[in-house]
């Protein structure tokens, strides 16, 4: 057997020449686009130190930042501990415009 954990369109283009039909079937799942957008800040931007791993937002909400995690917090390097570091995910199924933003 054989896994692929790239994406479906990049899934269909492996797949196409050794079966067609199933390239096909690939082609044709859906999925939501995403932005990862990693932030750095010095340290002294924030008046405490981060708790936590991150937050996910309430769907509910629709806004174009699907959750923040913090990074610095979760992988601390004490070489780099004058910054924080956030990844911030945007867009997905409700908010694709996102990945057009400049």
């Amino acid at each position: 057997g054989i896994v692929l954990t790239c994406p479906a369109h990049q899934q269909t283009r492996i797949v196409r020449s050794l079966d067609a039909e199933l390239a096909d079937e690939i082609a044709h799942i859906p999925y939501s686009p995403l932005v990862v957008c990693t932030l750095t800040y010095p340290r002294e931007v924030f008046a405490d130190r981060f708790r936590g791993f991150g937050y996910i937002a309430p769907e509910r909400l629709r806004r174009p930042v699907l959750g923040v995690v913090f990074s610095s917090e979760i992988f601390p390097n004490p070489d780099d501990s004058h910054r924080v570091h956030l990844r911030a995910l945007l867009g997905g199924w409700h908010q694709q415009q996102v990945i057009e933003w400049d």
